[in-house]
C-alpha cells in the first residue's frame, strides 16, 4: 500500500514539474550587449544573436532600424546553409558619418503551445563613430 501511495505521488510531482517547465516561456537573451565603435569610411561588420523566448521570431512585426537612415550601415539577416534564421543578424556597411548611430531591434516571438505565451523583446545599441582608430 505505501509503494502504492508513493508511486501515485511520484507521479503527480513528475507531471507538475513537467508541466511548470512548458507553461514558463525561457528569457530572450540578446547577444552582445555593445556593438564594438567603428570608423568613417572603413568596412564595419558585426553580429547580433536572439536567444531563447517561447519559439521562433515572427518576421511580421519585427521591426529594426538604424538612426540616423543615412548613416551608410544596414542590418540583414544572413542565410546560413540557404535559410534565412531571424534570430540572427548582422549589421554591416560603411560608415559615412561621425558621431553616435543607433540601432534599434524589437519584435515578438510565437508563442511555441497555446499554454506557453509569446516572448516580446527590445534591444537598442549606440555605435561610436570616429574619424580615425583610437
Amino acid at each position: 500500500m505505501r509503494k502504492l501511495k508513493f508511486k501515485r505521488l511520484c507521479i503527480v510531482f513528475s507531471v507538475c514539474f513537467l508541466l511548470i517547465g512548458c507553461i514558463v516561456a525561457p528569457k530572450v537573451m540578446i547577444t552582445p550587449h555593445e556593438l564594438p565603435k567603428a570608423v568613417i569610411g572603413k568596412n564595419y561588420y558585426t553580429t547580433i544573436n536572439i536567444r531563447g523566448g517561447s519559439g521562433p521570431i515572427l518576421e511580421r512585426g519585427f521591426l529594426r532600424e538604424i538612426y540616423p537612415k543615412n548613416s551608410g550601415l544596414e542590418i540583414i539577416f544572413p542565410e546560413i546553409n540557404g535559410y534565412v534564421e531571424y534570430n540572427y543578424l548582422a549589421v554591416k556597411g560603411i560608415p559615412k558619418i561621425t558621431g553616435d548611430i543607433k540601432v534599434v531591434i524589437k519584435g515578438k516571438m510565437s508563442s511555441a503551445f497555446w499554454y506557453v505565451p509569446a516572448s516580446y523583446f527590445e534591444e537598442s545599441y549606440t555605435i561610436q563613430v570616429s574619424e580615425s582608430e583610437e
